[in-house]
């Protein structure tokens, strides 16, 4: 009977120091469908250049995005494979275009790395699974929101272990060009992701029409041309007025300075 009282008091006792010290958390609230109201580290699509300095101080480096020429990448990692600080790509305008990092933040909500990988995603029940993690050969899991603009990165932690949330890429759509174009629902996209692919030379040639979706002009000839350093490799055709390679190709009376306007606002703008 007295053994019965004092595992008793253990349990009580046991109990209070769980409720007392255990960091228990409100459930996130889910984010709205407004894509501005994500942030990456507090950096969201479209912020200044001068707002993310103030916010996040000067980068560990900065160099042309391999993506888009003349746009650029501000990176604070302070290694190569240090993945907890965000990486920045900026447009020839100076507004983010792409950020990752290891949170998502929104009112009243967030992901970070504690989270399970099926926690962060019932967050985000529109997500579209590209690949599931894999702890063996390692490779993250890849979930799309394009309605967001978001791309979720989860990892695997181990073989009996669940999946975690490993980090967030907000972006404008070009930046994942290579991903489903159809779950943009947009128009413009879907009639045009074929068509600014990278090489583009061979589409360019066949072309009556190339424009430049970046600077919006109509080019009166043929593009610039990259030099390459192998003859397998494809020359890349560039604005001649912004340097730019968005380029599209097509005919007379469909490039137009409108319709590379509403092109440039489908890709390029957060």
């Amino acid at each position: 009977m007295a053994g019965s009282k004092r595992l008793l008091v253990l349990l009580v006792i046991v109990t209070a120091l769980l409720v007392k010290f255990w960091p228990f958390k409100d459930p996130p609230i889910p984010p709205d469908h407004d894509r501005n109201a994500l942030s990456v580290r507090g950096v969201r699509l479209g912020m200044a250049r001068a707002d993310v300095l103030q916010k996040l101080g000067p980068p560990a480096q900065e160099a042309e995005s391999d993506v888009v020429r003349h746009f650029s990448v501000a990176r604070y990692q302070k290694t190569p494979w240090d993945q907890r600080d965000p990486q920045v790509t900026y447009s020839a305008q100076g507004r983010v275009v792409e950020v990752t990092g290891r949170s998502l933040e929104w009112a009243g909500g967030s992901l970070t790395t504690d989270l399970t990988e099926r926690d962060a995603l019932g967050l985000f029940p529109e997500s579209v699974e590209l690949s599931r993690a894999n702890y063996h050969p390692g490779g993250p899991g890849r979930y799309f929101c394009a309605g967001r603009n978001l791309m979720i990165f989860t990892e695997s932690t181990g073989l009996f272990s669940p999946h975690r949330f490993d980090r967030a890429q907000l972006a404008v759509p070009y930046f994942m060009r290579s991903f489903h174009p159809a779950e943009f629902r947009n128009s413009v996209i879907l009639e045009t992701s074929a068509r600014i692919k990278i090489p583009n030379r061979s589409r360019l040639l066949k072309a009556k029409v190339v424009g430049c979706f970046q600077c919006g002009k109509v080019l009166p000839g043929k593009p610039k041309w990259t030099v390459t350093h192998s003859p397998a490799t494809e020359p890349n055709g560039v604005c001649p007025y912004c340097d730019h390679d968005t380029l599209l190709g097509g005919v007379p009376g469909e490039i137009t300075p409108t319709y590379l306007k509403k092109v440039h606002d489908a890709w390029l703008e957060p």
